[in-house]
């Protein structure tokens, strides 16, 4: 038909590499109207992605509003353990080591930190203290109420016996 087709012996192949975002999800600082609850506070990542993530090496941190402003002070760390992956499209539960057993039972893992109002929460590339809002290595974060470090703008503190999530 006088069409010429050329392909090489070897066709070429090229990998692209993107970076995968885990998100926090949601937040619960809160579990009851009232006093009490405070022990039931918990976050949720969630993987948007079609692949596993896994978070190895990766940590959780709060900035808490005894000094929001500083990243000298004032931060809660917990550690994801070496096998801590989030299948594709799903969550994972972190919640406070002293919440309640049914909490526990769902949960992915439980750190040892108090969620309260004005807080920030940074999922981090490392277990490292972040040096600032802006640090490469925060991956996502969370401020609310009079957080000084937010994504874009801070949130409304999460309500008394509710959670916040994030609508993306």
């Amino acid at each position: 038909n006088g069409n010429i087709v050329w392909l090489p012996e070897t066709p070429a192949s090229t990998w692209v590499r993107t970076l995968k975002t885990v998100l926090i999800n949601e937040i619960q600082i809160d579990s009851i109207m009232g006093t009490g609850g405070v022990d039931d506070d918990w976050v949720e990542l969630y993987n948007p992605y079609d692949v596993d993530v896994s978070l190895a090496g990766w940590s959780i941190q709060e900035h808490s509003k005894n000094d929001p402003c500083s990243t000298e002070i004032s931060f809660d760390k917990g550690y994801f353990p070496d096998d801590a992956v989030i299948p594709a499209r799903g969550f994972y539960l972190i919640v406070d080591i002293d919440t309640n057993d049914n909490l526990k039972n769902v949960a992915d893992m439980a750190i040892n930190w108090l969620l309260t109002d004005d807080n920030t929460i940074y999922l981090v590339r490392n277990q490292e203290s972040i040096e600032s809002g802006d640090d490469l290595d925060i991956i996502d974060k969370v401020g609310f109420g009079s957080a000084c470090f937010p994504e874009g703008s801070a949130t409304l503190n999460p309500p008394e016996a509710k959670s916040k999530k994030r609508h993306r």
